[in-house]
């Protein structure tokens, strides 16, 4: 079971990571599966770097592959984050962050949408 944290208001529910190790490359790894539905074709989107010059400064976010600046808030609430952006195959869309927090470094998954909106993870 997955645990979900519901923000019905703005359609983006926090979930769990999903990640299992994988003996597929000739080197340790682990597949970042989707966070509803555990599939395991996913594709990468939009990347966001989130970097303060100094902890509790201000943040600039770039957007990646265009490089140009985006508003989006810094999932990290001292220090420098990165989110990319998936699709899944599935039909969820959902972003993975890596986040750093007094010297620990945490990841975060977020269900942003599907393509159909009717599947809803609970």
């Amino acid at each position: 079971m997955r645990r979900v944290n519901r923000r019905s208001e703005h359609k983006i529910v926090s979930v769990a990571p999903h990640i299992e190790w994988d003996d597929y490359w000739d080197k340790p790894s682990a597949r970042i599966n989707c966070p509803v539905c555990a599939d395991s074709y996913q594709h990468h989107a939009e990347t966001i770097v989130f970097d303060r010059p100094r902890e509790d400064g201000p943040t600039t976010a770039i957007s990646l592959p265009s490089g140009n600046a985006v508003s989006e808030k810094n999932p990290s609430s001292r220090r420098d984050a990165v989110r990319v952006n998936f699709y899944g195959e599935c039909g969820h869309e959902w972003s993975l962050d890596i986040v750093q927090h007094k010297g620990e470094t945490f990841l975060f998954a977020t269900w942003t949408g599907t393509r159909d909106d009717s599947d809803v993870p609970l």
